[in-house]
């Protein structure tokens, strides 16, 4: 399942792609210079998926990653979105020159998208396969500026269920490890009070059989979860415990054993009714970054957003930061490097004009930034970053999708 993608492929993919961003700055440079009203929102988003298909291309030459090439076909088309947007404006409709420039683009679209999926093979599922734990804490990675971008979502599977979570190990222990990907779910037949944690070996394994032949790698330690709020990190398993009274963050140290190795937290998380935008059962979100750093994310008394760093070992506090923002006014959030990003709104594709509210643990300060994320099936809950992946987990509507992010 391992075997690199052949150097005949990835030379006609990467002739194929760099042609692709020369036609789209072709096509940016007429727009300009033949003065077309076309609104800047639609320049922009072009703009802005011309450069995520460089940093696509970047990526697959060092990689060689067959995951990174379904993100090209993702990208590509949404650029193809964006041109039926232009080509049925006026007067760029009534430009025979931009018209045959667009056409053009079109059909190296379409070429790019015949190629990938035709030659595609089997390749590295993930780019964190191939790396080591260590990679996942190192802040050198991390950019200089607070803006970062995410590419198009990228669906892996259809699951019989409206909500959940699926994520990877950023640090795991084994090397067996790197490719296991697990899922939160219902039960058969257990309602919302008995969750269970699944695993996958790999991705071929994840996206061909479903949770109900999973018996065998299901985790035996029962535990009580509903919404975003677990991680699996080195081996142990983090969640929120909302049904019991204490409301405690908890962790099995010894997960697959029966034991289960219980660790409880000392703080007690007791403030309810402050969920994310759209969505219920959010009082505490778990976060791991490139910092090392485990975050809890949860609203006090006043509905205030609290940022704590939590030990993984005690799961005692470390140090905490109240933002100032009122956490049912967002709808996701996640940490990247240090600081919380946000969206506001979970069922629709943002503006690139929109600025979106962050906070940096780093500075202690808030700070605004654009940031576009797509809902392919307009509900996207449960984002979940994840460091040695450089992307976002996430459940939209009944389906496991995955975001690219780059800084």
């Amino acid at each position: 399942m391992y075997a690199q993608v052949s150097g005949a492929y990835m030379e006609l993919l990467m002739s194929n792609i760099t042609v692709l961003v020369s036609r789209v700055t072709k096509l940016e440079t007429n727009i300009h210079n033949q003065s077309i009203s076309v609104s800047m929102k639609e320049l922009a988003s072009l703009q802005d998926q011309s450069n995520n298909l460089f940093l696509l291309i970047t990526q697959l030459a060092e990689t060689n990653n067959a995951t990174i090439t379904r993100q090209l076909v993702a990208e590509i088309s949404t650029i193809r979105d964006t041109l039926l947007v232009l080509n049925s404006k006026n007067p760029v409709a009534q430009n025979a020159e931009l018209n045959s420039e667009i056409s053009k683009l079109r059909s190296r679209l379409a070429a790019c998208t015949t190629v990938a999926n035709k030659h595609v093979e089997e390749g590295l599922d993930f780019i964190g396969d191939g790396l080591s734990a260590s990679h996942a804490i190192n802040t050198d990675h991390c950019p200089t500026n607070l803006n970062i971008s995410v590419g198009s979502p990228i669906t892996y599977k259809y699951e019989y269920q409206v909500s959940g979570m699926w994520f990877k190990d950023p640090i795991p222990i084994a090397e067996h490890e790197k490719t296991r990907i697990f899922e939160v779910r219902n039960g058969p037949q257990t309602g919302y009070t008995n969750q269970y944690l699944y695993y996958w070996d790999d991705l071929d394994e994840f996206e061909s059989t479903n949770y109900l032949t999973r018996a065998e790698k299901s985790l035996r330690c029962r535990f009580h979860v509903h919404g975003q709020k677990g991680i699996y990190l080195g081996g142990e398993w983090f969640w929120f415990d909302q049904y019991s009274s204490s409301r405690h963050i908890k962790k099995f140290s010894s997960p697959w054993n029966t034991t289960c190795g219980l660790v409880t937290s000392p703080k007690s998380y007791t403030y309810v009714g402050f969920n994310y935008v759209g969505h219920s059962y959010n009082d505490v979100d778990l976060n791991f970054d490139e910092t090392g750093e485990l975050y809890a994310i949860y609203a006090d008394i006043n509905g205030d957003l609290n940022i704590m760093s939590i030990s993984r070992s005690t799961l005692a506090m470390k140090r905490n930061w109240n933002t100032g923002k009122k956490k049912a006014s967002l709808a996701n959030v996640f940490m990247v490097c240090g600081r919380l990003y946000t969206i506001d709104d979970f069922g629709s594709t943002r503006h690139l004009s929109g600025l979106q509210w962050g906070f940096d643990t780093v500075t202690g300060t808030e700070f605004f930034y654009p940031l576009n994320v797509e809902s392919a099936y307009g509900d996207i809950q449960a984002l979940s970053y994840n460091p040695r992946e450089k992307g976002l987990f996430g459940w939209d509507n009944y389906h496991a999708v995955f975001y690219p992010v780059y800084f």
